[in-house]
């Protein structure tokens, strides 16, 4: 009788294989079809930031140069100093006129180059180099140029200074007349 058990044992085993590999077989042999269908459309949107709205304001007896600006550079050469505390304020408006909300990531400054004339130019221009201050501030606060995290939507415009000057403590006066050249910012903007 236990022979019996064990026969019938075998064979169950037996067919259960025989069903198991059957299905494993018909489900290795289908042919598996995917079809798909994928459209890309253009999002249609733009990437826009200039800056606009260039004004000045001197102080002293200075004179503020010639300003030029294209996207995110500013800059301006012919300044003219003449005493210490003589300075100048740029300000400018930075529009987003594109659809993609931006943010200010770093401000790099550029120059000054100073020009000094006359027997002492040399000696002036590299006094003033250390004598001179250089900001740029947004909202009246000055910006930390490498991390200053301003945010410009879509549409959006935003006013900006910035400003040089001669330290008025200035124990030197220039024998001649100072010029800047090359002095100015440029923004750069990242994805929002």
């Amino acid at each position: 009788m236990k022979k019996d058990h064990i026969k019938t044992y075998i064979v169950i085993a037996i067919l259960i294989s025989i069903i198991g590999i059957s299905i494993a077989y018909a489900a290795l042999s289908q042919q598996l079809q995917i079809k798909t269908t994928t459209t890309v459309q253009s999002n249609q949107t733009s990437w826009n930031i200039k800056i606009t709205n260039v004004r000045s304001t001197p102080h002293g007896y200075m004179n503020v140069g010639n300003i030029s600006f294209n996207n995110t550079t500013i800059t301006v050469s012919g300044i003219v100093l003449k005493t210490p505390s003589d300075w100048a304020e740029y300000y400018f408006d930075v529009k987003n006129e594109g659809e993609v909300p931006a943010k200010l990531s770093s401000v790099s400054r550029i120059g000054p180059t100073v020009t000094g004339s006359g027997d002492t130019a040399k000696a002036d221009a590299d006094y003033f180099l250390t004598q001179y201050w250089a900001v740029i501030r947004y909202n009246g606060t000055n910006i930390n140029t490498s991390s200053p995290n301003i945010s410009l939507g879509a549409g959006e415009t935003k006013t900006f200074m910035f400003g040089l000057g001669y330290n008025s403590e200035s124990a030197h006066l220039p024998t001649n007349t100072l010029t800047i050249s090359s002095y100015g910012y440029t923004l750069n903007f990242v994805q929002a």
